[in-house]
């Protein structure tokens, strides 16, 4: 079994154009004027805090609520009038969502039947997919009798053997533990390189994103806040809320106190934070993020930026020790080491340090 993208659309044509969406619930404004592009054969996730807007726009792409403005168009056509069901979409709910009355195969199946496929080829379709998705042999059980996963592998038999040009999943790992959420991460991402077809997956759930896509778009309060690829957003944020929200990062706020070879400062009590300067001059508002594992801690002061602090406590985290220092005005940083090295071993709390970074790895933030 083999999905494509739509071979009436032209080549060039974005999976999903999304311009001006907007809609409210009384005061609250869910999505606001919201413009995005998803590359057709993709696997785009969209990232964001529980109530940001992700599930509403996922909705509005589906046909499940109707937007107040803007336009949807999918494999070319433009559809924010459409239902669902006249949509090349297909949608995996958080919730599974199959018929505990039904076989396996039944639930598959059910949505074929409803098109109006004989019961030989909807059968045969449902039992490809099934294959498909690791549920080989499984087609006369019944849903309850299913493990977690399982019953996800279920639900996402059954959207595609619709054939959908676009699947559509809401926090479809959310109900799972950590460890099978993960090994279903991996499942996924492989399911959509060999279906071809573009996956967009809702989540909070930052690992993850980080794990299926191939590009991730930030939503918060019912904007659009930054979007790329999962590298360009986890090293190289361009938002505040980007750098604060994804990964672990040190923020220093303030206004640029110099800016030399091209390197911005912003003085901090336990010095200046340094970063480059990216077109900002003295006496601008701005920030400086810096993730926790490209900072160093040591007794003595190293070239680059360095700032005074005092060490309070070390968490062993595996991989990682995670030091806690604080700056003289005692605001905290986080930094975070590999375990058994000079830099782990041997602090004592209100044990004077420095912590530095390379002003390369630094990002100055001006929103």
């Amino acid at each position: 079994m083999t999905l494509a993208p739509d071979l009436d659309a032209p080549a060039d044509t974005a999976a999903v154009s999304v311009r001006g969406l907007a809609k409210r619930y009384g005061p609250v404004r869910a999505l606001d004027a919201v413009d995005l592009d998803i590359e057709a054969g993709s696997y785009f996730v969209l990232l964001g805090p529980s109530g940001g807007g992700k599930t509403t726009l996922l909705r509005a792409l589906g046909g499940f609520i109707r937007p107040d403005a803007g336009t949807v168009r999918l494999a070319g056509r433009e559809v924010q009038d459409l239902p669902p069901n006249r949509r090349p979409t297909g949608m995996v709910f958080q919730s599974y969502a199959l018929f505990p009355h039904m076989s396996v195969l039944g639930n598959v199946a059910y949505g074929l039947k409803l098109r109006r496929l004989s019961a030989e080829e909807a059968r045969a379709r449902a039992e490809a997919v099934l294959a498909r998705v690791g549920l080989d042999g499984y087609g006369e059980r019944r849903v309850w009798e299913l493990s977690g996963g399982q019953q996800q592998r279920v639900q996402l038999a059954r959207a595609l053997a619709l054939e959908p040009r676009i699947l559509l999943l809401d926090e479809p790992l959310a109900a799972l533990d950590a460890k099978l959420r993960k090994e279903m991460c991996y499942e996924l991402k492989h399911l959509q390189e060999q279906v071809g077809i573009t996956f967009v997956h809702v989540t909070h759930n930052q690992e993850e994103a980080m794990t299926v896509a191939d590009r991730i778009a930030l939503i918060s309060d019912g904007r659009l806040v930054e979007s790329g690829a999962p590298k360009e957003i986890y090293e190289r944020p361009r938002r505040r809320f980007t750098a604060e929200f994804v990964g672990e990062r040190n923020l220093f706020d303030g206004r640029v106190a110099a800016v030399e070879d091209g390197i911005a400062a912003i003085e901090t009590p336990g010095g200046p934070a340094l970063a480059p300067a990216e077109g900002t001059a003295p006496g601008a508002e701005a920030a400086i993020s810096v993730r926790s594992e490209r900072l160093t801690l040591s007794r003595e002061p190293r070239p680059g930026a360095a700032l005074r602090a005092e060490w309070r406590e070390r968490v062993y985290l595996g991989l990682v020790a995670q030091h806690i220092v604080a700056l003289p005005d005692g605001r905290e940083l986080s930094i975070r080491i590999a375990p058994g090295g000079p830099e782990d071993a041997g602090w004592s709390a209100g044990e004077p340090c420095h912590v530095g970074w390379d002003p390369a790895d630094a990002r100055l933030h001006l929103d």
